[in-house]
């Protein structure tokens, strides 16, 4: 063998060694015992799910093997984008409430433990422009209406509950909007669009100490990491979809092929931040497989076309 070839060869080798040392399957997917879901979420701690009926109706929680299911929330396309807050208690929610026959829309906040709903903000108009929310810190939630960028502060005082509207002013955080990633501090906003061409964030999600986001963009190459300050950008995937992260170092996502009318295949995969190492975990799974949630103990759990959740769990060493 030439010594070229032999170099080449030796690193291929060292690369799937070090690939084998990264990742490991310690349990390949399985089917959980649950109803129909369009999409399912794991708890930070691993320990529950978070799972909505069909047309992301209603939401249920269940043990992590399946069991104990329990309804949590009955409205309309409550279970689109709800998003379990970094402690585990909470799960926030965009919710459709229909009044006759007229539907308005209202952030809320689902207690988990006492399955209780409560009310972030008054009943909007459909077309109040209220977003999805998201949590911004362990108890710092945020979203947008009509008003702009609005930030509420979960505030737990001898087992009574408040919500305290924070200032602007008060904090220091980057977003990403519907087009720039915005940096906040203070009344300062600056806007900064990682290309040179404007593209639509479809889906963000934050590393917990918030250094860093994996971002959808619309269009091709569509997943990349992007640093808190929107200097540096690193391609994942160029048909990767719907981010997570399983700690700060691994990002899961979806891979999809579709024919313009319907989706023809879809896969989880796994990667490190740097775009290096990546895996696909469902191959030959023989389903559809979307919308894939990741908790730090290695459990990802994911939704397939056909309506089933299935789990599995991933080591790195």
């Amino acid at each position: 063998m030439k010594p070229a070839r032999t170099i080449l060869f030796c690193t291929a080798l060292l690369w799937s060694f070090s690939w084998g040392q990264e990742f490991r399957v310690v349990r390949p997917p399985t089917k959980l015992p649950l109803p129909y879901a369009s999409s399912a979420k794991i708890s930070p701690t691993g320990e529950r799910i978070s799972f909505t009926g069909k047309g992301f109706n209603k939401l249920y929680i269940a043990n992590i093997d399946g069991s104990n299911v329990q309804e949590l929330c009955l409205h309309d396309a409550v279970g689109w984008g709800h998003q379990w807050s970094p402690d585990g208690k909470f799960i926030a929610v965009r919710a459709n409430h229909v009044q006759e026959k007229t539907k308005r829309v209202r952030v809320e906040l689902l207690d988990v433990e006492n399955r209780t709903e409560i009310a972030v903000t008054n009943l909007h108009s459909s077309r109040s422009r209220l977003s999805l929310p998201s949590w911004k810190d362990q108890n710092l939630l945020a979203y947008t209406s009509r008003s702009g960028l609005e930030l509420k502060r979960i505030v737990l005082e001898d087992s009574t509950l408040t919500l305290k509207t924070v200032s602007r002013q008060d904090v220091t955080l980057a977003r990403w909007s519907t087009d720039a990633l915005e940096i906040i501090e203070g009344t300062k906003v600056q806007r900064v669009r990682p290309f040179r061409q404007s593209r639509q964030v479809l889906n963000a999600a934050w590393t917990s100490d918030r250094g860093f986001s994996a971002v959808e963009f619309s269009g091709r190459p569509s997943l990349y990491v992007v640093s808190a300050d929107g200097k540096t950008t690193t391609l994942i995937d160029a048909k990767g979809e719907s981010p997570c992260w399983l700690d700060d170092r691994t990002i899961v996502y979806m891979v999809t092929e579709d024919d313009g009318y319907r989706i023809l295949s879809g896969n989880i995969w796994i990667s490190d931040r740097e775009g290096k190492v990546k895996k696909n975990l469902t191959e030959g799974l023989n389903e559809v497989a979307l919308f894939p949630s990741a908790a730090k103990n290695g459990t990802i759990v994911f939704t397939t076309e056909s309506g089933a959740v299935y789990m599995m769990t991933i080591s790195r060493e």
